[in-house]
């Protein structure tokens, strides 16, 4: 529902438990808007369908579970790579493998922190109620478009399969707002062609967010490819082009985290020694457990994030408390992690990504730099 009131207006997907229900709602209404849903013979054509309906200017969006999304992986990649808006679905499953399919679990979180070769800036949005995952869904075709990267949208089983009763006013179209982010058209596109002519979708800007032209657009045609670029789209392998795509890629995750607010949700006692640190799914049981707590005397503060990258910073609220627990549904304690990893004191770093190894004069000139620095700190 979220979907089609953020106006998306293309899903391919393939059967998968849990996540077959986003299909099989979306199916016989996004129609009623324009739309179409096409059930691919498997999701690795599920996401290819997707990528290309958004190159072709449409609201797009896929959604598989675990196995699903390891087979989306590279073209993952491509998405980020050619700056394409999507938002990808994954309701997670018990993992490895096949897995549980009818069981819970958030086990899929460094997958979709890390999963793909490379580099890859990506959001990744977890709502934490039934109600959220609409106006979640709506900002993430948002963020996909005004950022151009990929966005992954995640809940689990427990969530799939859960039915709730809401008030009439809880999804009140008349407040989403639909963002498509920087769009030029012919009025406009004068101001983003190269000194030879050619439409720039890779233009190197301040905030990472390059100029978008849809198919159709006067002076708006260009390349578009997963090899490393320039401006133009054209490949390349110069190493000061490369560096510039590359910053320019991560800088838009620098920018979101500037100009959006990534807060996350807050109950119990504001000034409890004890903090609760919480993500997705896991929200209704923790606050409901407050009253059992609170029934034995145990006051305690709850985070819980529905945002994992970009993520709050928790770094305050992890150091003001006494004890801290970090509440999920996975054995390793994916998202503790990165809680302990965004807390810890930070360490310098000399790192190269032109395509060119090290060399030991330059190391050695880097290193003397650093801790020239940190000296003078």
């Amino acid at each position: 529902m979220g979907a089609i009131a953020a106006g998306c207006r293309f899903y391919a997907g393939y059967p998968i438990t849990p996540a077959t229900d986003v299909m099989t709602y979306l199916t016989g209404r996004i129609e009623r808007y324009g739309g179409h849903v096409v059930q691919a013979e498997d999701e690795l054509s599920a996401i290819n369908m997707a990528l290309g309906a958004a190159r072709g200017g449409a609201r797009s969006m896929t959604a598989t579970s675990g196995p699903g999304i390891d087979l989306m992986t590279e073209t993952f990649g491509l998405i980020a790579t050619s700056e394409t808006p999507l938002v990808i679905c994954n309701v997670m499953r018990s993992g490895p493998s096949t897995g549980m399919p009818t069981k819970q679990e958030q086990g899929d979180l460094n997958h979709m922190l890390y999963g793909g070769h490379g580099e890859i800036p990506r959001f990744v949005l977890a709502p934490t109620t039934i109600d959220e995952c609409f106006w979640k869904t709506v900002e993430a075709f948002n963020l996909a478009e005004k950022y151009q990267i990929p966005v992954y949208l995640t809940a689990d089983l427990s969530m799939a399969v859960t039915e709730e009763t809401f008030s009439p006013d809880a999804f009140d179209m008349d407040d989403v707002e639909v963002d498509r982010g920087f769009v030029v058209d012919e009025s406009s596109i004068d101001d983003h062609l190269s000194e030879s002519g050619g439409f720039q979708p890779h233009e190197i800007t301040d905030d990472g967010i390059s100029p978008r032209a849809f198919p159709g657009t006067a002076d708006g045609a260009h390349m578009s490819t997963g090899l490393e670029h320039d401006e133009q789209g054209r490949r390349t392998e110069d190493t000061a082009m490369r560096v510039s795509q590359v910053d320019k890629r991560n800088q838009k995750v620098d920018t979101a985290r500037e100009r959006e607010d990534w807060s996350p949700r807050e109950f119990g006692d504001a000034d409890a020694e004890s903090l609760v640190i919480t993500w997705g799914s896991n929200e209704g049981a923790l606050v409901e457990a407050l009253d059992l707590l609170a029934d034995d005397g145990v006051d305690v503060r709850v985070l819980s994030v529905p945002y994992i990258f970009p993520r709050p910073d928790l770094t305050e609220d992890v150091e003001a408390a006494e004890n801290v627990i970090v509440v999920e549904c996975n054995e390793t304690g994916q998202f503790a992690d990165l809680v302990e990893h965004d807390v810890l004191e930070r360490v310098d770093r000399v790192n190269k990504y032109t395509g060119v190894r090290f060399k030991a004069d330059e190391l050695a000139d880097e290193i003397k730099a650093t801790l020239t620095e940190e000296v003078e700190a």
